[in-house]
């Protein structure tokens, strides 16, 4: 799953810096949204709302995919989401405190997008779709 993502989201992100498409409304709004999540219950991560800041971040992603108009992609990509919220969902479950590094990552994304810095924004959605071993041992088959 991560690396089919990290095809996508690169090529989407790419796109959107080299061909000037704009950053994604929908992608900033859900950003200010975990970020003022976070803020919220940063001192008690326990307590977020997990099912709702999955939903947000798929939202997030998702709006850079299907900014670029490509709904053959998008399709592909959507049809992950069901074991993204499986990965996630226990991430999330495993280590509350991985929403401070959600929130950091996706800031530089929408940075790097901002500024149509290609490099920048492929090393950062490669920081942030990189597998971690001790959730992924714990997914079913």
């Amino acid at each position: 799953m991560y690396e089919t993502r990290r095809l996508i989201e690169e090529h989407a992100a790419t796109r959107i810096c080299v061909e000037g498409i704009p950053v994604p409304e929908k992608m900033m709004e859900l950003h200010h949204a975990m970020v003022e999540c976070y803020e919220a219950k940063k001192e008690d991560l326990r307590a977020v709302d997990f099912y709702k800041h999955i939903f947000m971040d798929i939202g997030f992603h998702g709006a850079m995919v299907e900014a670029i108009g490509n709904p053959v992609l998008l399709e592909m990509y959507e049809a992950m989401q069901n074991r993204k919220i499986q990965v996630a969902y226990t991430a999330l479950s495993m280590d509350p405190e991985r929403i401070h590094t959600i929130i950091e990552e996706h800031t530089e994304i929408v940075e790097a997008l901002s500024d149509r810095d290609v490099t920048r924004v492929v090393a950062a959605l490669e920081q942030h779709l990189k597998p971690i071993d001790s959730i992924i041992s714990r997914l079913p088959a």
